[in-house]
C-alpha cells in the first residue's frame, strides 16, 4: 500500500513536470528576456540602426523583475519592431506615441517577427540618450556600481 502511494506520487510528479515544460518554454519566448544579466543577450555582430514612428510606450517586467520601458515602433519598411530601452528612472521624458525615433542597438530576436531590438542609443526630438556601452552593458548598472563603490568608503 505504501509503495503504491509512493509510485502514484512519482507518476503525478513526472506527468506534471512533462506538462509544464511547454508552458515554461513559451514563457521564455516573452519579448523581454528573463535573465539576471541582460547585456549577455546583446550580440555586437547584430547591431543595426533603425528609424520609425512610436506607436506605443509601455513598461514590461523583464530581467529579474526589473521593469523596462519598451517602445513599439513602425519602421520605414512598415515593420513593427519592439525596442527594449532602460528602466523608467533612467530616461527622463521618454519618447511618446507619434514621435520619430532613431535607435541603434542589437537584434535580440532576429528580424523575423516578433522583432525586438535591445537599444544602445536612442534619439528623438533633439534628444539623445546612451543606454549601453559598445558591448551592451547597461549604463544604469554602471552608475549603481560607481555609487556602491563610493559608499563603501
Amino acid at each position: 500500500m505504501l509503495i503504491y502511494g509512493i509510485m502514484k506520487s512519482i507518476v503525478v510528479f513526472v506527468l506534471t513536470a512533462v506538462l509544464l515544460i511547454p508552458v515554461a518554454a513559451r514563457e521564455n519566448q516573452h519579448t523581454c528576456r528573463r535573465s539576471k544579466n541582460p547585456w549577455r543577450h546583446y550580440r555586437v555582430n547584430t547591431v543595426t540602426r533603425i528609424t520609425g514612428v512610436v506607436n506605443a510606450v509601455y513598461q514590461r517586467e523583464c530581467y529579474s523583475h526589473q521593469s523596462m520601458i519598451v517602445l513599439e515602433i513602425t519602421s520605414a519598411e512598415n515593420k513593427v519592431v519592439l525596442i527594449e530601452t532602460a528602466p523608467p528612472g533612467f530616461i527622463k521624458n521618454p519618447p511618446v506615441a507619434g514621435d520619430t525615433v532613431t535607435v541603434m542597438g542589437a537584434w535580440i530576436q532576429a528580424p523575423e517577427p516578433p522583432c525586438l531590438i535591445m537599444a544602445r542609443r536612442l534619439s528623438w526630438n533633439k534628444n539623445q540618450v546612451e543606454l549601453r556601452d559598445p558591448n551592451g552593458f547597461p549604463l544604469w548598472r554602471q552608475q549603481r556600481r560607481r555609487q556602491n563603490q563610493r559608499g563603501r568608503g
